[in-house]
């Protein structure tokens, strides 16, 4: 409510209803909203005898500023101002006055002039909405993109819990001269948040504008988001009376404004932020990852930008893509520049330094048009250390069968020791056929020299000791057809003692899992009356104590994967099927409690696949928060994905899945330094040569704690040659805990009767 008016004279009376008003002092008041001017709790003026009026609001709002300007100001009258509750000055005929946030009832504003105080009593709105404001574009933008992204405050509330957010109302109208009165202005947003809606024309006194109504957007993260991001496509345009539709135009200038739409409450109208659109027919270019004040960023990083797109009315296609790292934000000490035809670029090596500041931008040429502007720049920041990418060594089994399986290594915790499983191999003697042989090699700067070969006491065929592995603390685990052994450093060599026997399967390193601590084991065991079952065994006092868990359902095999957290204290089981299509594969998670291990989780395959892998691979992360299962085909990359889910306020929820893109047959993953490390290898036949061309990979992805999601940072990779497809394609890899190393066990025929190798990655990528 807009209070205004003329000063009365001394002693002039005020005409009460249907009395004729003021000769020579019309006094007005306008309601903005159309409300009832006759309420008198709303809409409220007080007038002095000297004739004291004030033009501002008689509504105020808890924690608003407000501004009343005082009609007849005189600079050669003293004036002072209070307020009984909030803050109140003066100066040059304009009162502000802050009203506290938890004013309530009415407030009552005093002037002071001459000595004469003037009482006026503002009512204060009980609960109210904050009106918002639009963070971008910021006013008196240029160069707009049409995919440009509207922000704008959070809905507040005055008071929290009194109402709650339904929806935004944005209001986009056109520049002077660019509509005529028939036509209106039209906003459709069709970014990846909006959902489908139904447009409401709300024309103003001029018939330039238009109110849309957005629906609810529910984020990530809470159930009832508040909608303060709009990535859109800038499809404005208007229509005319005969319905025809035009475009924004490039170049013109539009003004937009927005409100807060709550359950109960309508927030004031944003102020007007105006901008015009770009003139250039590509549209700029946004650099998504690294996103910018990024940290930690390695060496071996991917530069991915906006996809190549263009403005209305333009008409290219896609010539190249252009990249620049440079030392600072000008530009002028470029490091690194690459030229591509895509919308992601990987960093090549030896460009970055460790712990520095860069700043990166791109842009897009078009084959007809020439280059778009340069995207805004983003800064990032290296990591100290940067992942294991430079592969430095190729370890070959060092005796042994041609198929030994060469190939399961894991590091010591303080990254001096390399062991390597190899389960097939014969013992020294060369009697004992597969009775397997863990080999030790101690590292010596960038190599690493075999300083033992460990057996079991008594070799016999088929024992394949050595198929699984797991280090914890100080102790060294291996699993075998007899059982699983513990191996500790005395001297300089690594002296065994049983943990348990008796065992009819040998668990790889997928179905066998070690506690940090080392007092929890758990593994895979078949038995003839029940079928494959999970043995965990836990030591107090020194003491071993086996417990089983048998499979829920027995269509299934129970323990294909195994996982346990860092205190023993979670374990996640997979399970699945390879003949029964009308089964789905299953990830359950159980809790030691003092009755034993209790089911707390159990989650079916979320989607149906010719070759599924979902129960192959189960990661439970070290404190037992966050849990992770493959999925997908297990030969069709497109259809590969890691499942993420989170345990929070006593119980697991989904979080999300990412799709792994480095393609080919999907063969494991494990968490290490924080990260989940995924290893997998792609085939690809030469005809000339009859082999297969194979590629292995490890993804460093980073875990946010908070959700699960996960964000590829590097990779790592190694190429070998097979003569066919057959068994030795191998799974096993290993990063120290410092990050600074990772293992990875390959099979390639071109090494000869040692056909097992491990090769060896170390912090790559860094300039000197």
């Amino acid at each position: 409510m807009i209070i205004t008016g003329k000063t009365l004279p001394f002693g002039t009376s005020v005409a009460g209803n249907g009395g004729t008003p003021v000769s020579g002092g019309d006094t007005l008041a306008k309601s903005q909203n159309g409300a009832d001017i006759s309420d008198k709790a709303k809409f409220r003026r007080n007038i002095g005898v000297d004739g004291l009026t004030l033009s501002g609001p008689a509504l105020v709002y808890p924690g608003v500023t407000h501004e009343y300007t005082i009609t007849g100001w005189s600079d050669f009258s003293a004036y002072d101002v209070s307020v009984s509750t909030g803050t109140a000055s003066v100066k040059n005929g304009v009162i502000t006055l802050l009203v506290p946030v938890d004013a309530t009832g009415a407030i009552t504003l005093t002037v002071t002039r001459n000595n004469v105080q003037y009482a006026f009593t503002l009512d204060v709105s009980p609960v109210f909405i904050l009106p918002p404001q639009i963070t971008s574009p910021t006013d008196g933008s240029t160069g707009v993109d049409f995919n440009a992204t509207m922000t704008v405050s959070d809905f507040v509330c005055s008071r929290e819990g009194a109402d709650s957010y339904l929806k935004t109302q944005w209001e986009v109208s056109a520049g002077p001269g660019y509509y005529t009165d028939e036509e209106i202005a039209l906003a459709e947003f069709n970014g990846e948040l909006i959902q489908e809606y139904n447009v409401v024309a709300v024309r103003d006194s001029s018939g330039t504008t238009l109110a849309l109504d957005i629906p609810v957007v529910v984020s990530d993260d809470s159930e009832e988001g508040v909608l303060n991001q709009l990535t859109s496509n800038w499809n404005i345009k208007y229509r005319p009376e005969d319905n025809r539709s035009y475009r924004v135009r490039r170049g013109a200038t539009y003004r937009v404004r927005a409100r807060h739409v709550g359950r109960s409450l309508v927030s004031g109208w944003s102020g007007y932020v105006t901008f015009t659109i770009s003139d250039e027919p590509i549209v700029k270019p946004v650099i998504m990852l690294p996103a910018n004040g990024e940290t930690d960023v390695d060496a071996a990083a991917v530069i991915q930008a906006s996809a190549f797109s263009l403005q209305h009315g333009a008409e290219d296609e896609l010539s190249a893509s252009e990249w620049q790292i440079a030392t600072d934000a000008d530009f002028t000490d470029v490091v690194w520049q690459k030229t591509g035809n895509d919308s992601t670029a990987a960093i090549s090596g030896n460009t970055l330094k460790r712990s520095s500041i860069y700043y990166a931008r791109m842009r897009y040429k078009g084959g007809k048009t020439g280059y778009s502007a340069y995207s805004d720049s983003v800064n990032f920041t290296t990591a100290p250390h940067f992942l294991p990418t430079k592969e430095i060594a190729m370890i070959l089994q060092p005796d042994g069968a041609p198929d030994a399986h060469f190939n399961t290594p894991v590091f010591s915790r303080d990254g001096e020791w390399l062991f390597v499983g190899a389960p097939n191999a014969y013992d020294d003697s060369g009697s004992g056929s597969k009775s397997g042989v863990v080999y030790a090699l101690k590292k010596n700067g960038q190599t690493w020299v075999l300083a033992q070969a460990i057996t079991q006491t008594t070799a016999r065929d088929w024992q394949q000791f050595g198929r699984g592995l797991a280090f914890a603390t100080s102790s060294l685990f291996v699993s075998s057809m007899d059982g699983v052994y513990e191996y500790t450093l005395s001297g300089d060599n690594w002296v065994g003692s049983v943990v348990s026997e008796g065992y009819s399967s040998s668990p790889n390193s997928d179905k066998f899992s070690v506690s940090s601590d080392g007092n929890t084991v758990a593994f895979q065991v078949y038995v003839y009356s029940f079928g494959y079952i999970a043995r965990v065994l836990t030591r107090r006092d020194g003491v071993w104590t086996p417990l089983s868990i048998q499979a829920p359902d027995k269509r299934l095999e129970f323990a294909h994967s195994m996982s346990v957290s860092s205190d023993g204290a979670v374990l996640a089981v997979g399970a699945k099927t390879s003949n029964d299509p009308r089964v789905k594969n299953a990830v359950y998670v159980y809790r030691f409690t003092d009755s034993g291990w209790v089911p707390e989780y159990t989650v079916r395959e979320p989607e149906t696949f010719k070759n599924s892998v979902f129960g192959e691979k189960v990661v439970i992360s070290p404190d037992g928060l966050l849990l992770f299962a493959a999925g997908g085909e297990k030969y069709n990359a497109p259809d590969s994905f890691i499942y993420a889910w989170r345990f929070e306020n006593g119980e697991w929820k989904e979080s999300g899945r990412v799709s792994i893109s480095a393609g080919g047959e999907y063969v494991g993953f494990k968490f290490a330094r924080d990260m989940l490390i995924c290893r997998q290898t792609n085939m690809e036949y030469i005809r000339d040569t009859g082999t297969h061309k194979v590629v292995s990979r490890a993804g460093f992805y980073s875990v946010n704690p908070d959700n699960g999601h996960l964000t590829l940072k590097a990779s790592a990779e190694t190429i070998s040659f097979v003569s066919g497809v057959d068994s030795q394609i191998t799974d096993g890899f290993a990063l120290s805990d410092d990050g600074a190393t990772l293992a990875m066990g390959v099979y390639d025929s071109t090494q000869g009767t040692n056909s097992n190798a491990v090769v060896i990655f170390t912090e790559g990528g860094a300039a000197e």
